[in-house]
């Protein structure tokens, strides 16, 4: 986007929509797009195609402001007046401009980054991440204690936690049935891990996206 690449950014967005159809900074986003389809150096738009985009434009501004209030800044409403008067290259500054506020809470980014690499990160995290992520967390809730979000995530940590140790621990008993594959003891304390195993990354996996929604 802000590379003024935007038949590149354009595909991102609105995959981001089909996932969540009221993002309203995805909205926003493609509102920008379209206009700097418009606005964009070496264009020869035909005058119909200009209005196509000008209307989007338009459009998917005010849906973003609609769905978020916050959104709705002097630069939105100042690029949506300039949609309307035909100023495409002032609508495409104003739209570059207009970005919701975002206030942290504490400690958030170090959970969303955490949460976001354990659901969506290629290999995931590991047990030496979770460690670490735990120790970061428990100095937070020390220095915030009534911060109840603060400690929800904690305990996360710690379930995620357990699930690694209980990998570890499965890897040891399969092993001990390689060697004896009739060795029942092994054999039943790994059915009963695996079970645990399985509710727990259900319990992950529910959490996390019950805050989604």
């Amino acid at each position: 986007m802000f590379q003024r690449q935007f038949d590149k950014a354009r595909p991102y967005y609105e995959e981001a929509l089909k996932i969540n159809p009221n993002y309203a900074d995805a909205h926003l986003r493609l509102a920008t797009c379209a206009a700097g389809a418009i606005a964009g150096e070496n264009q020869n738009l035909v005058e119909a195609a200009v209005e196509q985009l000008a209307g989007e434009s338009l459009r998917e501004a005010q849906l973003a402001a609609q769905l978020s209030p916050k959104i709705l800044t002097g630069a939105l409403m100042a690029a949506t007046d300039n949609l309307k008067q035909k100023k495409y290259q002032l609508a495409l500054k104003n739209l570059l401009e207009a970005r919701p506020k975002f206030s942290p809470k504490t400690g958030s980014e170090l959970i969303y980054f955490y949460i976001v690499k354990l659901l969506y990160g290629e290999k995931g995290v590991n047990i030496e991440e979770t460690e670490d992520y735990l120790r970061q967390l428990e100095q937070l809730v020390e220095a915030n204690p009534t911060y109840v979000d603060l400690r929800l995530h904690v305990g996360m940590a710690n379930v995620i936690k357990s699930n690694f140790l209980v990998s570890r621990s499965l890897r040891e008993m399969n092993k001990a049935l390689e060697g004896n594959p009739r060795f029942q003891k092994a054999q039943m304390a790994a059915d009963t891990l695996k079970e645990v195993y399985r509710r727990m990354l259900l319990t992950v996996k529910e959490v996390y996206n019950s805050q989604g929604r």
